[in-house]
């Protein structure tokens, strides 16, 4: 799961096991994880 945290470039991931991992992203970055979690 990809949640997107307000204005700037900053996610959040989440794991199976509900582990979460926070990184700065490019708008390319975020349309390539966006598209990869939807087929996954």
């Amino acid at each position: 799961m990809l949640v997107y945290l307000g204005t700037g470039k900053k996610f959040i991931m989440f794991d199976a096991r509900k582990r979460h991992y926070w990184f700065n992203l490019t708008e390319h970055d975020v349309q390539f994880l966006l598209v990869s979690s939807k087929t996954n």
